[in-house]
């Protein structure tokens, strides 16, 4: 905003996002492989979502037991002649999951893993630490302000990074502790009741302002 609008700092209030994402009450009845990472979301170019195709192939060359699953909308039949060029067909699956099921998804996740090239915010990544999940995030946009040591970070543009910082974390029982608890801690700056009482703040500041302009054009008068 102030590189490419020109708005002046002070005219800016930064408010971070939140999340609901909770143990459900009842479990989805759902068959899983037993060990899988995972990907969140829609799949537009800036998602980043074939470069995540092709370093999961690395990895799946490697190890024949992992899979991806992948929520969203149903795969395209481009992105389905991309899996089958990796000969990858099989160990990735789309799920349409509500949020009772997406926690499921998270928590028995090896890894979450978001590969956009930018975003906003980022929500799946707080998704992530309120349901246990370790996160594997792209090193650019605003993920490191939003994750800051609470993720494992790989440049997108490389499918050998990405694949490589996954394994760093999916085989490494001690680090994947860890960034379940630095993701955990990390969780606690964000909530939809700081949100809004910040929120609050910015319209009660705005009123004031104008308040006072309006106090001020009365007085010339």
């Amino acid at each position: 905003m102030i590189d490419l609008l020109h708005i002046a700092p002070e005219k800016i209030d930064v408010i971070y996002h939140g999340t609901n994402m909770q143990k459900p009450t009842r479990k989805d009845s759902v068959t899983l492989p037993k060990r899988f990472i995972l990907y969140v979301g829609t799949r537009y170019s800036y998602k980043n979502f074939a470069r995540f195709v092709k370093a999961f192939s690395l990895l799946s060359s490697k190890d024949k037991e992992l899979y991806a699953i992948c929520t969203g909308s149903s795969f395209t039949m481009d992105e389905k002649k991309l899996f089958e060029s990796l000969n990858i067909s099989q160990k990735l699956m789309h799920i349409q999951a509500a949020d009772t099921l997406l926690y499921t998804l998270y928590n028995q996740a090896e890894a979450f893993v978001f590969p956009s090239l930018y975003e906003g915010f980022g929500i799946p990544i707080i998704e992530a630490y309120a349901c246990l999940c370790p996160a594997i995030i792209s090193n650019t946009s605003c993920f490191p302000e939003i994750a800051a040591d609470a993720a494992a970070y790989f440049n997108p543009y490389s499918e050998i990074e990405m694949a490589d910082t996954i394994a760093s974390v999916i085989y490494n029982h001690a680090l994947r502790a860890e960034l379940i608890h630095k993701g955990s801690e990390q969780l606690k700056l964000y909530s939809w009741e700081k949100a809004a009482s910040q929120t609050k703040e910015v319209y009660l500041k705005a009123l004031k302002e104008n308040k006072s302009k309006k106090e001020r054009k009365e007085e010339i008068w």
